[in-house]
């Protein structure tokens, strides 16, 4: 258990990797599985992910956490998000409050993905979550870019009842990454009325399969394939 930490790490220049709490391959499944609580912790001025959970053999469960990022990403790593989930595992993001303040192009508020065929992340929840994108005025937003992503070797994880505030390439998306290709993406009931898209307000990748998108409002691109859209 992590918790109820105050965490300000003080920035740093673009070509320093300050990161907040980090775990990595932690458990190993079936016998000697994890379960990790991140919650309440206050996490401000990093460069990189305030969260970065990668690789568990068991359950992390990231919740009431409130992070602000600081004006400054690193720029020795590709689309920084702020809550950083990947691989195998099983995974609850919940009730977390996000500022997003970096000027890198493609980042991201929170980010579920696999870059790894053979560690596929499956039935994550994000869920009541709030994340504000504030990057400074003039960014220009990359293919990535999003309030809440999810991208790669990605199967039957779950988005619901978010609150995506500020700007981006969209609030939140779906998409292909590394040759994976996502399917069976749930988006239910998530709310961007005070967000501006660069592209659109949800984002299905080409190809990716069977995405649900219930309650939409704004627009969708929608590349994928069985993609189904009721409108709440």
């Amino acid at each position: 258990m992590i918790a109820d930490n105050d965490l300000d790490l003080a920035g740093g220049t673009a070509f320093d990797n300050v990161l907040g709490i980090t775990t990595f391959s932690a458990g190993q499944s079936p016998d000697t599985e994890v379960d990790i609580y991140i919650s309440g912790n206050r996490i401000s001025n990093v460069t990189q992910s305030a969260i970065n959970l990668r690789r568990i053999g068991g359950r992390a469960h990231v919740e009431g956490n409130a992070i602000t990022t600081g004006p400054v990403s690193s720029q020795t790593t590709p689309r920084p998000e702020v809550i950083r989930t990947a691989n195998i595992g099983s995974y609850v993001i919940a009730h977390n409050v996000i500022d997003c303040q970096w000027p890198d192009p493609n980042a991201i508020g929170i980010g579920v993905f696999s870059q790894v065929a053979d560690w596929p992340i499956a039935d994550a929840v994000v869920v009541d979550n709030e994340v504000a994108m504030s990057p400074p005025e003039g960014v220009l937003f990359g293919a990535f870019s999003a309030g809440i992503d999810i991208r790669g070797f990605a199967h039957g994880n779950l988005v619901a009842n978010n609150m995506i505030r500020g700007r981006a390439r969209a609030a939140v998306a779906v998409d292909v990454f590394n040759g994976g290709i996502p399917g069976n993406t749930k988006f239910v009931l998530n709310r961007f009325d005070a967000f501006a898209a660069s592209v659109a307000g949800v984002i299905v990748g080409n190809g990716a399969s069977d995405t649900l998108i219930f309650g939409r409002k704004g627009t969708v691109n929608d590349y994928g394939l069985n993609t189904v859209i009721l409108p709440f």
